[in-house]
């Protein structure tokens, strides 16, 4: 990837996200995570998904080098409604709760999709 498309990446990611007791969460809709995934696998890029429910939180806020896995993650995906309910308390809402369930249903629907 491009050194000048890696930094649009990553600046549009610390943009999108809501940060929840220091664990950042992106903001954007399933069908918005969806097309940025679809777009990575599109051009051979590597990245990973993290869905981050309040367990999660928990856990990161007890320890650094599991919160840093989290916030390192290209798309961290609320996975809970207290996390929605929190971006919304905090002024930053995050588009609603995208659990793995849901989002590999999204991806597979898009695959078929295209054989």
């Amino acid at each position: 990837m491009p050194l000048l498309e890696a930094a649009s990446l990553a600046a549009s990611a610390s943009e999108e996200r809501t940060d929840i007791l220091g664990v950042r969460v992106r903001r954007t809709s399933l069908a918005q995570t969806a097309d940025m995934v679809e777009g990575c696998i599109q051009r051979g890029e590597r990245r990973y998904a993290v869905f981050i429910n309040v367990y999660n939180v928990i856990q990161a806020s007890k320890e650094a080098p599991y919160r840093q896995a989290l916030n390192e993650a290209d798309f961290p995906m609320a996975d809970g409604i207290p996390l929605v309910w929190a971006s919304r308390v905090l002024g930053q809402p995050v588009a609603g709760r995208r659990c793995g369930p849901d989002f590999l249903v999204e991806m597979n629907a898009r695959a078929a999709g295209k054989g």
